[in-house]
């Protein structure tokens, strides 16, 4: 077959082999593109929807959310939530971070003087227990002379944070050998980054971190969750014997502002002048939740924050 003549003009004919030249270098070029983008994965990320409205996916800060009144910040030093149903982290800001835990000490204080000292034995408050308090400029609640029994202490330390009740505590069994059970214990329930110095928590040399407080209230919890009943109840009343051996019933005001709210299920204050407030509370929010605040300005405002938002 003979070709059709394109033209017998030199400049003609090469215009146009130059123009199909063009054409087919595209065709090929947008051949090789094509093949390229459809053996390339195309990759497809999951925005998580339940978490990310209301926490970070880390949760390790909080995420704005309109319909929260609260602002997303807290005035603590540190500061967490956690769930006591599955010992998940909820939420937290600056985790990981030490700081004086004062009378949240306590919690520790009763465990051990539960697990060493008889409920029934009745215990003397010498003047020596007195003198850590008058050293601390602390309040006591008792007077040097005043008996309980262990079991009454304990419910002091709890309701009322007494000091002088640790201390007798402490004293009674030795307070070295106490102190010591108290670290011993941290280290076997896990919590590295803890240490006490003192059974009442006078000294900013007891240390600890939000994750290593909430191993303490885990700990406890899952051994007895019956042990914060006390701690949510507005008052509680102690046998005190006199000098005489004569029984007088003191009534002891919880000084916790959550005591006696209905989610309410129990906790721990703390105050010293270097922490500021620190909390420890538990309540009822589809499931058992605690939340510990350190080095607040105001304890409970921050706690409520925390709370309206689980």
């Amino acid at each position: 077959m003979k070709l059709p003549k394109i033209s017998d003009d030199p400049g003609v004919t090469v215009t146009a082999v130059l123009v199909l030249l063009v054409l087919i270098v595209g065709i090929v070029y947008l051949k090789k593109e094509v093949f390229s983008s459809l053996s390339t994965p195309v990759v497809t990320v999951d925005v998580p929807q339940t978490a990310a409205d209301t926490y970070s996916i880390t949760a390790t800060a909080l995420i704005p959310n309109p319909s929260n009144q609260y602002s997303t910040t807290t005035d603590a030093e540190t500061a967490a939530a956690y769930s006591l149903q599955d010992g998940s982290e909820i939420w937290s800001w600056n985790d990981g971070k030490q700081w004086p835990i004062a009378s949240l000490t306590k919690l520790m204080t009763a465990i051990i003087a539960t697990d060493l000292i008889s409920p029934n034995q009745r215990i003397v408050i010498e003047p020596a227990d007195e003198q850590y308090l008058i050293d601390a400029t602390a309040s006591p609640t008792f007077r040097a002379g005043d008996v309980l029994t262990s079991k009454d202490l304990v419910t002091s330390m709890l309701v009322v944070s007494s000091d002088d009740a640790a201390e007798t505590l402490a004293d009674y069994y030795g307070r070295d050998k106490f102190i010591q059970a108290m670290n011993d214990m941290a280290r076997n329930i896990g919590m590295d980054e803890t240490n006490f110095v003192s059974p009442s928590g006078l000294s900013a040399q007891n240390l600890s971190t939000t994750a290593d407080l909430y191993k303490l209230v885990s700990f406890i919890w899952s051994r007895d969750p019956s042990f914060f009943a006390t701690t949510r109840e507005t008052k509680a009343a102690v046998t005190v014997y006199g000098a005489t051996g004569k029984a007088a019933t003191k009534y002891l005001t919880n000084i916790d502002e959550f005591a006696g709210k209905n989610n309410f299920l129990g906790g721990k204050t703390g105050t010293l002048p270097v922490a500021a407030e620190n909390l420890i509370a538990i309540f009822n929010v589809d499931g058992p939740k605690a939340i510990i605040v350190l080095g607040s300005e105001n304890r409970y405002t921050e706690t409520e924050k925390i709370l309206s938002i689980l």
